[in-house]
């Protein structure tokens, strides 16, 4: 059931995240930037997948685990703290550019996603 839609999108989580290591590590020294561009792409998409698998079996888990009366409290800081999550992301990546010159060159953005990457595994754990 809602577990084993979590578990699974738990391996994509790091299935993505990892995808992205090996993309940035290994292959894109080596590769044309269309092929970079697709990889990238591919890395997204399975990010997106994981995050359409695991929303809707953790909000039901989550809204049966809360008393009926708390439900829209509860979901309303739920929210809430989804928006701060998905504002770090953008901040972390000024954060890296900043700290790195703001020169937008090649090396900051592979710093930029792989600390993206990074933070995709948190929620697989």
């Amino acid at each position: 059931g809602r577990q084993a839609v979590l578990r699974l999108a738990s391996a994509l989580a790091v299935l993505s995240a990892a995808w992205v290591f090996v993309w940035l590590l290994y292959f894109q020294p080596h590769t044309s930037d269309r092929t970079c561009y697709a990889l990238l792409l591919g890395s997204q998409f399975l990010g997106g997948l994981r995050r359409g698998i695991q929303q809707p079996a953790f909000d039901a888990i989550f809204g049966d685990s809360v008393a009926s009366g708390r439900r829209s409290q509860i979901y309303s800081w739920l929210s809430s703290l989804r928006k701060l999550g998905l504002a770090c992301g953008p901040a972390t990546a000024a954060a890296i550019f900043f700290a790195r010159g703001d020169s937008w060159t090649e090396p900051e953005l592979v710093a930029v996603l792989l600390a993206g990457a990074a933070v995709r595994l948190r929620p697989a754990a």
